[in-house]
């Protein structure tokens, strides 16, 4: 393990390797002792393990030359911002940028962790080689100027993005082009925009070239106010691998999610406790299928619903199907079964309520339960609602007309003449283990809404 020393103002540096951690100002280390970039301490042998200091007060502005940060491909080295005046403690500030042209980028290969830096970049922020990845902890990136802010350029790419800001330059400007199978996780952290208020989306017209991974926890996405994810998913051949999940994330109260429909079965999006109101966090869903859409519905629900802790709110889901949706290929989704726990002891039937305009069979809905065996609990049991089977399997038969659903009576608020469901997962052939099951729901009926009740009855 070895440390470099980065200033630009001071550095004279370029060779003789890392020394052992000082203590004390950068002007007590000396010019002989510091670099003047980061690149300078890379070329002289900084690598994995290793700490690359850099004060607060450190200023390098290339131009509109590319900068390079080569890091290690096995284990990580650290790019992190110290005070000027206490070289061993942490400072957030260190700046890298470029500033003229219209292709200077900072780019990063290997593996790099960078602690309170600030990124600014004339053209983008890209990595360059595959498995390439950059950890940003408390560091501010931008302003970002494109469409397409951070890159990638190969397979196996990410980014880590803890606690951080980035900055937007213009309404247009955008996060990242999602491509390559990318990676991006934010936690914490958000956006700001510089020279005005709000920006138009998150990503636009991403997600092709093999897509990407978008996941964000807990970040500020207040300044978009018009659709978060535009013009993705409903081009075949551009639009390849778009799996989005997002949770606790603070939004505008113009913005919407997509404005296409998806065309892909396996695209995955799953967003919770994504809004502007903080008193409906606690059941914020919505997940887009290419069959159609779930979402949170508080309009109708079951009276004998269980409500939420918080809000004292009864929730449905509610379903909206649309043109593409078939019994060959269904709107599918795993649903919420935190109350819905089986027992070992005993012979549980789970029940889900349905309201819905359409008059249903188990040919257009249906669920499967998932949980472990009860002796061999390694194996998963699975028991299903639907009455047509293939033999020996808990397959659907895709030829049998369907068997009409069990109606109840039970009252809905918001109700006024749409029908009323039950749908039963009887596990008494194959007792499981005691457990909260995966409940997976299938909804078949082409452009069709229902609503779905959130609390999963246990029937012994």
């Amino acid at each position: 393990m070895a440390y470099f020393y980065v200033k630009n103002s001071l550095g004279t540096r370029t060779t003789g390797g890392g020394l052992t951690q000082q203590t004390g100002s950068f002007t007590t280390l000396g010019a002989a002792s510091v670099y003047a970039t980061i690149a300078a301490a890379i070329t002289d042998g900084a690598t994995a393990g290793d700490f690359i200091l850099c004060s607060d007060l450190h200023d390098f502005d290339s131009g509109g030359t590319t900068i390079a940060w080569v890091g290690p491909t096995t284990g990580f080295m650290c790019v992190c911002s110290v005070d000027d005046a206490n070289c061993d403690a942490f400072q957030a500030g260190a700046t890298e940028r470029t500033t003229s042209g219209s292709s200077a980028d900072i780019d990063v290969s290997g593996l790099v962790s960078a602690y309170g830096m600030t990124l600014t970049f004339a053209d983008d922020l890209k990595l360059l080689s595959s498995g390439s990845e950059l950890k940003a902890y408390l560091c501010s990136i931008g302003p970002i100027n494109s469409t397409d802010g951070l890159r990638f350029s190969q397979d196996g790419e990410s980014y880590e993005l803890i606690d951080c800001t980035l900055d937007l330059a213009a309404s247009t400007s955008r996060l990242a082009t999602m491509e390559y199978g990318g990676i991006i996780v934010m936690r914490g952290g958000g956006f700001t925009r510089s020279g005005g208020t709000n920006a138009n989306s998150l990503t636009s017209t991403g997600f092709g070239n093999g897509g990407g991974t978008l996941n964000l926890f807990g970040v500020d996405l207040n300044i978009f106010n018009q659709v978060l994810f535009d013009a993705v998913g409903g081009n075949l051949s551009a639009d390849d691998v778009i799996n989005v999940r997002m949770d606790l994330c603070d939004l505008n109260a113009s913005a919407t999610f997509f404005d296409e429909d998806f065309v892909n079965t396996y695209n995955d999006i799953f967003i919770t406790r994504c809004t502007d109101v903080s008193a409906e966090a606690e059941y914020q869903y919505f997940k887009r299928t290419r069959g159609g859409d779930i979402s949170d519905n508080t309009t109708f629900y079951r009276d004998g619903s269980t409500a939420y802790d918080d809000s004292a709110q009864r929730v449905s889901l509610q379903i909206v199907s649309n043109a593409d949706n078939s019994r060959l290929a269904p709107l599918a989704f795993d649903f919420p079964t935190i109350d819905a726990a089986l027992s070992s002891a005993s012979t549980d039937t789970l029940r889900i309520y349905i309201l819905a305009a359409d008059t249903l069979t188990d040919a257009d809905i249906w669920a499967e339960a998932i949980y472990p065996d009860g002796t061999t609990k390694n194996v998963g049991n699975v028991a299903t609602s639907q009455s047509n089977v293939l033999t020996g399997s808990f397959a659907p038969d895709p030829l049998a007309t369907g068997t009409a659903l069990t109606t109840n009576t039970e009252a809905w608020t918001g109700r006024t003449t749409e029908n009323r469901y039950q749908i039963d997962i009887d596990t008494s052939s194959d007792v499981g283990a005691d457990c909260v099951p995966t409940i997976r729901l299938y909804f078949a009926k082409t452009s069709s809404t229902i609503y779905l009740d959130t609390t999963v009855d246990v029937v012994a």
